[in-house]
């Protein structure tokens, strides 16, 4: 890990089925203690409105401006579960989280030195790809030796992932 990420908050959140288990209130009260914690970069892993509920215009919205809400110094970034779909992508997209599904981010902070963010769609879903996700290694001028996190929404996925690359901490939701 550089120096310069010495100290950083990580938050990670994750399968909210909203409509069936939590609704506004426990949106609200999420959003608050998140930024009682002053995190540096916030992750969401997945399944953000429950697949069976029927989300209504003026809920969306309230989500929207909740998560909106979530202060990170370094970046808030999500990956989608097997339950979202539409929604999800406007939801997030609105609250300003950066959808990095079977791609990467590099995170710079203080310094020349970044962390890569990792993110792999659900397999669930049968949307992942691992090695688009993991497509910063197979670039001829790529760091290997950047610390590297990766969010992932099946921990089931993890066996396949490290069969072929490495990690230094993932993160996984889905397990509840």
């Amino acid at each position: 890990l550089p120096n310069s990420f010495d100290g950083v908050k990580i938050i990670q959140f994750s399968d909210l089925h909203y409509g069936t288990t939590i609704f506004i209130s426990d949106i609200k009260n999420m959003v608050n203690e998140i930024n009682a914690r002053t995190p540096d970069i916030v992750v969401f892993t997945g399944d953000l409105i429950d697949s069976k509920y029927n989300l209504k215009t003026d809920e969306q919205e309230i989500i929207i401006d909740e998560l909106n809400r979530i202060n990170a110094s370094l970046g808030k970034y999500a990956i989608s579960g097997e339950e979202d779909e539409d929604q999800f992508f406007t939801i997030m997209k609105q609250s300003n989280f950066e959808i990095i599904n079977n791609s990467y981010e590099l995170i710079y902070k203080d310094g020349n030195i970044p962390i890569i963010l990792i993110g792999l769609d659900s397999s669930i879903a049968g949307k992942s790809n691992i090695n688009s996700a993991f497509r910063y290694y197979l670039e001829p001028n790529h760091n290997s030796n950047l610390f590297s996190i990766t969010i992932l929404h099946e921990p089931d996925t993890i066996d396949n992932l490290l069969n072929k690359y490495s990690s230094d901490l993932i993160l996984a939701g889905h397990s509840h």
